[in-house]
Parts: structure tokens; sequence; C-alpha cells
């Protein structure tokens, strides 16, 4: 009878299987726990009794290395497309590694369907869809989830100028933001979907603020800006300052962490005493 972790080794890399748990009795056909190989660990959780074994997988094999090695060419290639299409693979079924991604940033299943994240089984990438206010793709980013990936984000090599991601924007949907006062601008897309919860939210999908950027915000009555705190972050947020104040209030927020990690209650906090 194989142990759990012998179970888990045999998996590839991001699936998962049944086994019987070692605390409620190897052996018994069971099936209680559910084994998991991701990019990092190996572990596991009984439905029955709670058991939660786990096991750092440390250097990885050459097998593995391979496998990354791989994986990064095949990214490498897809940013060389220009048209704004999703993967050929593209799949609403994301697996263990890019769900703990998308859970560490506190983005729930609910949140997934709505903006259509997904992910693409060649690539080993999460999915992140950019739609306008008409519900159509205009852009999408290929989130790495293993070690190793480079570089982190993969997207299409057209012109993105003119492209943002907004929190009221999702897929088949048309939507008016025109008639929003205030918005906050965030520097990636999961920070604009936990922020666009509490109220409308834009991201530039990085630091760079374009001029068609300065057009679409400048028509704002407020903008509040709540970049990473590092010096990326806190320069593009001077950055908007300067370009737009001229035209429109401009307000900062600074934490330690992302918007993405924080809870709902914080995130909630910061937009109350910044609107105090």
């Amino acid at each position: 009878m194989k142990t759990w972790l012998e179970v888990a080794k045999e998996l590839p890399q991001g699936h998962k299987a049944r086994t019987d748990c070692p605390n409620c009795g190897a052996g018994t056909n069971t099936n209680a726990m559910t084994v998991y190989h991701t990019s990092k660990v190996y572990n596991g959780w009984c439905f029955a009794c709670g058991h939660k074994p786990f096991e750092t997988k440390g250097i990885q094999t050459l097998e593995e290395l391979a496998e990354i090695k791989r994986i990064n060419n095949e990214g490498l290639g897809r940013t060389q497309y220009r048209t704004i299409r999703l993967p050929d693979d593209f799949t609403s079924d994301i697996p263990l590694e890019g769900r703990l991604w998308l859970y560490k940033a506190s983005i729930t299943t609910r949140l997934i369907k709505k903006y259509n994240i997904g992910y693409s089984p060649r690539l080993r990438r999460a999915v992140l869809p950019v739609y306008d206010a008409q519900g159509a793709l205009i852009w999408y980013q290929c989130r790495a989830l293993l070690k190793g990936q480079k570089p982190k984000y993969l997207q299409p090599s057209a012109d993105r100028a003119n492209v943002y991601f907004h929190s009221t924007h999702s897929i088949g949907e048309a939507t008016d933001t025109q008639n929003s006062s205030t918005v906050v601008v965030v520097e990636d897309i999961l920070s604009a979907i936990r922020v666009g919860c509490s109220t409308d939210t834009a991201s530039l999908l990085g630091t760079k603020l374009s001029t068609d950027n300065i057009n679409m915000l400048s028509g704002k009555s407020r903008i509040i800006t709540w970049m990473d705190n590092d010096k990326a972050g806190r320069q593009s947020a001077k950055d908007i300052k300067q370009a737009l104040s001229i035209f429109t209030e401009v307000t900062n927020i600074v934490t330690e962490r992302d918007p993405k990690l924080l809870s709902n209650t914080e995130i909630q906090e910061q937009l109350t005493r910044v609107n105090a």
C-alpha cells in the first residue's frame, strides 16, 4: 500500500488524487484524503479527520527544471502574438497552484467567474482577461505560477497605450463608467478587483501612465492612487499627481502591503480614512 507521499510524488505537477489517510487508517480503502503535487510542496487534506500532511520539495529535479524551460519557451513564443485573443487552451478549470495564488489575494470563486479568470495548461499560467465597457476582450495577462517561470507576466506585443482594467468591466456586460466621479488607481488586476468590491477602481497594468490614461482619468473629479509600496509604485503615484493635479484632485493611499493582500475591512478603512 502506497503512502500519501508516494501517491503525491507520482502525480504530474498541478494534479491531485484520492488515497487513504494515515491517521484514519492506511489500507482501509476509504480514500478520505486528497493529496496534491504543487510547484513547491506535496501536501494532503483528509475530509474525515482534518489531517494535513505537508512536505516541501526542496531542490527541483532535472525533469522539473526541463519542464520549466519548456514552459518559458512556450511563453516566449506567446508574447509575439499581436492579435488580442486568449490562449487556445484557455479553460475555467484552474488547478490547485492557480487557485492558491488567487486565494492568497482573496479572489473568491464568485470573482473568478465574474472576471472570467482562467488557466492555460500549455503555458501553466493563470489567465487574466481585460474587457472594455461593452464587455469585449481588449487585453489579457498570463501570470506565472511556478518557481522559475519567467517573465512573471506574459501579454500581447500589441500597443496597449489606451488599455486599462476597470473593476466594473467584465465579459459580455456593457457598463457605464462615465458617471463615476471618483476612481481609485492601482497597479495590478487583482488589486483592482479587490478594491473594486468597494468602489470604482482602475488598474494601469503596471506603473507607467500613458497619454490615453491621462485623458481617461482627467475627466474624473477625484483620483485616489494606491500603488504598491516600493520604489516603482511610489514614483508612479508621484507621476500621476504631477500629470493630473492640474485637472482634478489627486489623493494618495500608502500601505505596507499591496491592496490585494488586505482584508475587505482594511480596504474599507483606508477608503474611509482618505474620504474623511
